[in-house]
């Protein structure tokens, strides 16, 4: 592996092109052989990306030669999706990726692999700092196209099978679409605090999830809340038009709790908890399931 490893630097340092990058690598059988070795390659290559282009090259020249081996290194990963390739190294990749501005093709590749496996990302993954000035401190956007990515191909494989119900309930992708609502709304907490975080890229990573994905409301209710506090001069239609996502019968008892005595929400809102907490205490005193006083779904939601 060492002797790999020195060749593979070899390459870099030699090779400043495309094409000639792709012949240095082909020669080391990067492509080829065990998936094990492959990786291992490549991720070496990655590490050493900055000294193997510094080495043969002009501060001028630096930003474009670590643009073209990038894309290179795209172009050099194993075909399938469902490779052995460790979910560390695509998001270093990415953020590579974003960092030199490689193509979009390139970018797209790597949000699609990592989309294949996002029941296994971790929230740190996800923390993607921002590169352009004046935007939000994280990349909102790249993570919105990998949900994107995911949901589509969860939709593809249930339209493959006919054997389960609509909305995803009760098929096998059912239990990773729930993980990464868990996961969404983690990341939702995470990003709300950011000052420069817009109402409208907020609410796209809210409503890009099915309502299935969501067993409770909890975490996106801690979400909202986060917001509301770090953006205090929403107008009173903005706060409206956040909350409407929170399903008031998704609530638990705490959250409840904390909703009918939350200032920073809409008055609606407060008072369409306390009704939906009366309810439960009817059904609870007279054993009821509930279905005398159902709503309908479109009043569900706390506006």
């Amino acid at each position: 592996m060492v002797g790999i490893s020195n060749r593979c630097v070899d390459a870099i340092a030699i090779n400043t092109s495309k094409e000639q990058l792709v012949s240095g690598l082909s020669r080391l059988d990067c492509d080829s052989g065990s998936a094990e070795l492959r990786v291992g390659c490549i991720d070496w290559v990655l590490a050493n990306i900055n000294f193997g282009i510094q080495a043969r090259t002009n501060p001028g020249t630096l930003e474009n030669g670590q643009r073209a081996i990038v894309e290179t290194l795209v172009s050099l990963l194993p075909t399938e999706k469902s490779s052995s390739i460790p979910l560390s190294f695509l998001f270093g990749m990415l953020r590579m990726a974003i960092m030199v501005d490689a193509t979009i093709a390139s970018r797209l590749e790597l949000e699609r692999r990592i989309a294949f496996r996002l029941d296994m990302v971790s929230l740190d993954d996800l923390l993607i700092p921002s590169v352009q000035a004046g935007d939000s401190l994280f990349d909102v956007d790249t993570v919105h196209r990998i949900l994107v990515h995911f949901l589509q191909r969860i939709e593809e494989e249930e339209n493959e099978d006919h054997g389960y119900e609509s909305e995803g309930l009760g098929s096998p992708s059912h239990g990773c679409v729930l993980k990464v609502g868990r996961l969404v709304d983690a990341y939702l907490s995470e990003i709300a605090p950011d000052p420069y975080l817009s109402l409208q890229k907020f609410i796209a990573m809210i409503e890009v999830l099915p309502d299935y994905a969501r067993v409770i409301d909890d975490g996106l209710y801690r979400a909202v809340d986060i917001y509301l506090k770090a953006h205090p001069m929403l107008t009173e239609n903005e706060c409206k038009k956040l909350c409407k996502f929170i399903d008031c019968q998704k609530l638990s008892q705490e959250a409840c709790n904390h909703a009918a005595q939350n200032d920073r929400l809409p008055v609606q809102m407060a008072v369409r908890v306390l009704y939906f907490e009366q309810v439960r205490l009817r059904n609870a005193l007279s054993g009821s399931s509930g279905d005398g006083f159902s709503v309908p779904k479109n009043q569900q939601q706390c506006s």
